[in-house]
């Protein structure tokens, strides 16, 4: 049998039949690495997670203030001897 180049190799299973390994598409890493752009300019990664950041922040803030002009609230938790009591306004 003659030897086989590296790009070839044998299919489990198949008798001889040998099969061609394909290489990756050139830019296959393309979707990967696509930065958010805005207007044409690419914003960085860090940039787009601190932004999130901040509108979580922001939401949470919201919600407390929320929470706070219904009157607030109380948590009364009890685990076996365990007791968790929060109230909040």
């Amino acid at each position: 049998m003659p030897p086989t180049p590296a790009c070839l190799a044998f299919v489990p299973g198949k008798t001889r039949r040998i099969s061609r390994i394909s290489r990756a598409a050139v830019g296959s890493w393309q979707p990967m690495a696509k930065a958010r752009t805005v207007a044409g300019y690419a914003i960085p990664g860090i940039i787009v997670f601190f932004f999130w950041m901040v509108v979580i922040i922001l939401a949470i803030i919201l919600l407390a203030f929320i929470v706070h002009w219904a009157g607030g609230g109380v948590l009364n938790l009890r685990l076996g001897h365990f007791t968790l009591n929060v109230g909040f306004t």
